[in-house]
């Protein structure tokens, strides 16, 4: 059955169903039969007749039936409109005879008494004015304007029914409830009064009809005399719906002003704006302009003054709520770019980088066309240990290899002897306030064993290495047997190690007594030496304990400085080698990339990460390197290094040596480091060497590059750490992790040609000069606050300052030295730092020998034990 045939057996079936049937008004309804097989439905309804049905009635008796609807009202006119499916309509609109493959035809009828014919419409000229829905002259539902030359409107005589061809909803067939009359007294009303007459309108009084409107208009207003009031304690009544939806619209109630409609309607305009920009606007465009730089493969950035990042110095319960938020969905939406902006780390995305990418520093050691060497390394180290520096008026001076070869030698004092002083000493420093917190994990049994071993070496007059019976001490990233491998956390290492990493082997087998494991800052993620875990705590700067030691080798600096052991191991990812020597007043030395294996270190940054030494004088660094510095199998990066080489070291001066220096980088730094450094600049220049100015271009570059990488590799494998054991991690660390999880693959990629880039300016920088000389630090050791100890602290402006000039060497694997070269007003330590090209250290260690002589006085350290006592 078809949609149409549906609609109108519906209205059938609806009529015959509803409950307000008996007051249907006059309608013969005749719906023409559909296609063969379909039902063909007609209906003539009369008033007071009950319903009968009848199926398959002949065709005189329907054609009888449909001949009534001949007597439809005008207003019914769609009904007759409604011709069959197939076919022309029969003549008047009705539809034509249809049968089905029987020859008869299905339908249905209802009968009522027969119709009154109704009154036609009446018109009136010249003007006609007929409103769009028919009313009662007198009705207060005329509409609100009518035209002034209209004539009265006449009272309409027929229903008006729903002019649209789909079936008439129900309710709209209801009678209207009268105004004023509740249902029982309208009822009463309907049985008393006489009914409408033809065609269907409200009758006025006294006129009688039988049958009521289906869809009446509303009875005529009883005129001016006597106004219609409504009772107070009746509710209003309720209109027919089919009426009042052809009323004129009610004026509104809310008059807004002119400025009111103009926002209601740019708001959503400029929604909509914002939408189409947010979804269709690209972010970034492909030409170069005032953000985005493209940057060729021949031209360099000049040397730019560096920029201070921007960040408040965040302890205790503020790091609590900052650390909470950056690690929520918040944070990650809003707070953590909003910082990075801030610091600029989103300064690679704007830039286009041609060159490849370079995931490793590592560069091939040159052919070096010099004549071999005449002398033994053994025999130059001989040489070095005999130069000794100038001490302090005072006598003091650092307990150095030298002078515990001398005691070996001479039997003043003895391996053993000097390892049950150290073990005294580490009882002392725990029992100190505040306790020193160099090292946190030692065994007496350990250390008296490998003591004992050097003492018979030496008993018998065969040692190992000029670091045989030396006391040394490894810091806590690299695996010491048999202490555990915590990397400065609390999680971490929860069995003792069973295997030595290779520069612990290494040590072994030269004979040293390690004495133990050093502090570090957690996981390496800071540059103060902070760290309030439960196993570690916090390591006072031996110069004065109220200030950082620095870090991550927090420990291993601070060891050396407070004299328990003359040598000591860290690893440098972002100086972490240079900056606690430089702030805790000692050597450091960090390799070339791979120049030291890191086998058996935790991989926190693999491609940033150098191991080295950090000594009490710059002959210390020397000996280090040389038995140290060898190729590893375990390690795949600088297998192919040349031989330590030390030839250099012993030249009495400084001549054919070109030292570059970037000035405006090089002043970027405090006003007391400026004027040390650049006396003992001076100093050099005097020794013979010759003072070059380069540029040192896109260091901006670097260090957002730089941080970009050591940051996405720590997450890169702290991510299990992370996930499980995120409570356990310190605040700042969880800080640095949320901030590196915003770095994309396209950043990391960026960051690595970068690193191509650099590498290249430095390989034309260090076919001009030797060495390329700066302060080791921008800022000298900050202090400590209370609050530090307990949550630890997040200060990025200090982070960034002190790892201003360290970050070049890690980003690009050269080597580089610090050098104690001054003291500020307070008594901290200032160190200057010298930077030479791949694989080549005994430059570096040249000339730190002669700046170790330009320091002259040494200062006493606040806190130092005399091993030797």
């Amino acid at each position: 059955m078809g949609l149409a045939s549906q609609r109108r057996r519906g209205l059938a079936d609806g009529l015959e169903r509803s409950p307000h049937w008996p007051v249907a008004s006059q309608l013969s309804l005749a719906v023409g039969g559909l296609a063969a097989g379909d039902w063909a439905l007609a209906v003539t309804v009369r008033a007071g007749v009950p319903i009968r049905r009848t199926r398959q009635c002949q065709p005189a008796a329907r054609s009888a039936r449909l001949q009534r609807a001949r007597f439809l009202p005008s207003s019914c006119s769609w009904l007759r409109r409604a011709g069959p499916a197939r076919g022309k309509p029969a003549r008047g609109g009705l539809p034509q005879e249809q049968t089905t493959p029987r020859g008869k035809c299905h339908w249905r009828s209802i009968t009522l008494p027969t119709p009154t014919p109704h009154k036609p419409r009446p018109t009136h000229t010249p003007y006609t004015h007929t409103p769009l829905y028919p009313l009662h002259a007198h009705s207060p539902y005329t509409p609100l304007h009518p035209h002034p030359l209209a004539p009265p409107i006449p009272t309409p005589r027929t229903p008006t029914l729903h002019p649209s061809p789909l079936p008439i909803p129900l309710h709209h067939l209801a009678h209207p409830r009268p105004a004023g009359q509740t249902p029982a007294a309208r009822k009463s009303r309907a049985r008393q009064s006489p009914r409408a007459g033809a065609g269907g309108a409200w009758a006025p009084p006294g006129e009688s009809s039988r049958r009521p409107a289906i869809c009446p208009a509303l009875p005529a207003s009883p005129g001016p005399q006597q106004p219609h009031v409504l009772p107070r304690h009746k509710s209003r009544p309720r209109r027919c719906r089919a009426v009042a939806a052809r009323v004129s619209p009610r004026p509104c109630a809310l008059a807004l002003p002119a400025g009111t409609m103009a926002l209601a309607l740019l708001l959503p305009a400029a929604l909509l704006l914002l939408l189409l920009y947010l979804g269709f606007v690209r972010c970034f465009t492909a030409a170069p302009n005032a953000v985005f730089q493209c940057r060729e493969r021949a031209g360099a950035a000049g040397s730019q003054p560096p920029r201070d990042a921007w960040g408040p110095r965040l302890s205790g319960q503020p790091l609590r709520l900052i650390v909470h938020l950056v690690n929520t969905a918040f944070g990650q939406f809003c707070l953590v770019p909003f910082l990075m902006r801030q610091n600029n780390l989103f300064l690679l995305r704007y830039i286009h980088i041609s060159e490849d990418p370079t995931f490793f520093p590592e560069v091939a050691a040159e052919a070096k066309k010099d004549k071999p060497e005449t002398k033994s390394i053994a025999e130059i180290l001989e040489q070095l240990m005999e130069m000794r520096s100038p001490s302090a008026p005072s006598g003091f001076s650092f307990r150095k290899i030298q002078d515990y070869l001398n005691s070996y030698r001479t039997g003043e004092l003895t391996p053993t002897q000097i390892a049950e002083n150290v073990i005294s000493l580490l009882e002392d420093c725990e029992k100190s306030s505040p306790p020193l917190r160099a090292i946190v994990q030692w065994d007496k049994q350990q250390i008296r064993m490998m003591a004992e071993a050097s003492t018979t070496r030496y008993r018998n007059k065969c040692p190992l290495s000029p670091l045989d019976g030396i006391p040394v001490c490894v810091k806590e990233e690299i695996k010491v047997v048999p202490y555990y491998h915590r990397s400065g956390t609390a999680y971490l290492g929860t069995q003792p190690e069973t295997e030595d990493a290779t520069l612990t082997r290494k040590l072994r087998e030269a004979g040293a007594v390690i004495i133990g494991v050093s502090n570090m800052h957690e996981l390496g993620t800071g540059t103060t030496g902070c760290n309030p875990s439960r196993f570690h705590g916090t390591t006072r700067n031996p110069y004065n304990p109220k200030h950082f030691t620095g870090g991550s080798s927090s420990g291993s600096a601070a060891a050396v400085a407070a004299g328990l052991c003359p040598l000591s191991i860290g690893t440098d990812g972002g100086g972490s080698v240079r900056i606690p020597a430089s702030f805790c007043g000692v050597v450091g030395l960090k390799g070339t990339f791979g120049c030291f294996s890191a086998y058996g270190c935790h991989p926190l940054s693999y491609s940033t990460v150098s191991l080295g030494p950090i000594c009490a004088s710059v002959t210390d660094a020397a000996i280090a390197y040389s038995i140290l510095a060898a190729p590893d199998p375990l390690y795949p990066y600088g297998l192919h290094q040349p031989k330590p080489s030390l030839s250099d070291v012993l030249a009495p001066d400084l001549k054919g040596l070109k030292l570059g220096v970037d000035w405006t980088f090089f002043k970027a730094c405090n006003a007391e480091i400026l004027a040390v450094c650049q006396k003992a600049v001076e100093h050099l220049q005097a020794l013979g060497a010759t003072v070059v100015e380069v540029s040192l271009p896109e260091m901006e570059e670097v260090r957002v590059a730089h941080l970009i990488c050591i940051l996405s590799e720590m997450r890169d494998f702290l991510q299990p750490d992370f996930n499980h054991h995120f409570q356990d991690m310190n605040l700042e660390t969880r800080a640095n992790l949320a901030l590196a999880s915003k770095f994309t693959a396209l950043d990391y990629i960026k960051a690595n040609r970068q690193r191509s880039r650099n590498m290249r300016f430095l390989k034309e920088i260090f076919a001009t000069v030797n060495c390329i000389l700066t302060p080791a630090t921008a800022c000298t050791a900050p202090k400590i606050h209370a609050t530090d100890l307990e949550t630890g602290n997040s200060d990025i402006l200090t982070t960034i300052r002190t790892m201003r000039y360290v970050q070049l060497a890690n980003f690009t694997g050269i080597p580089g030295l610090v050098v104690p070269v001054g003291y500020t007003a307070a008594g901290l330590p200032i160190n200057f730092q010298v930077m030479a090209k791949w694989w080549d250290e005994a430059v570096l260690l040249r000339v730190g020998l002669k700046l170790e002589q330009f320091r002259g006085t040494t200062r006493k350290p606040a806190i130092y034990y005399d091993v030797f006592a």
